[in-house]
């Protein structure tokens, strides 16, 4: 039985954990940080819930939404990839951003939502690992 203490500490630290992640991946462009980044530190959160609550977390991220996370997140990336590669052939090799103003999360383009795939993929790719090793399987 965990204490009491750990539970409450847990259940207000997960949280800016998971906040701070976010801001690192939709910040990437603009600082450094990035999907990699932003990923291990909501991966550090998913891990420290999992310590904390070995039973619930297995509710509440299971093994279907993980890899579903990942496929999505996967098929979005090689998606928005491969229109940029048909969009720089058609258009002689530069290709076109719409560029609002400069030092907003927007002024990325599709920049944030790839850093966005790659923080999905590294977060759950690090906690199945973990997983594998905590529980001998996932």
């Amino acid at each position: 039985m965990k204490s009491l203490i750990l539970k409450e500490v847990n259940r207000f630290t997960v949280m800016m954990i998971y906040m701070y992640g976010i801001y690192v991946i939709l910040h990437g462009h603009l600082s450094p940080g990035g999907g990699f980044a932003g990923g291990t530190i909501i991966s550090a959160g998913m891990i420290f819930y999992k310590l904390v609550y070995p039973e619930r977390s297995k509710r509440v991220i299971s093994k279907d939404l993980l890899i579903k996370s990942i496929c999505g997140a996967i098929t979005t990336y090689g998606l928005l990839k491969t229109y940029h590669i048909v969009e720089g052939i058609m258009s002689d090799g530069h290709v076109l951003y719409a560029r609002p103003a400069s030092h907003t999360i927007a002024s990325g383009g599709a920049l944030v939502v790839l850093n966005v795939c790659v923080g999905i993929i590294v977060a759950c790719t690090f906690y199945s690992i973990f997983s594998l090793f905590m529980e001998g399987e996932l």
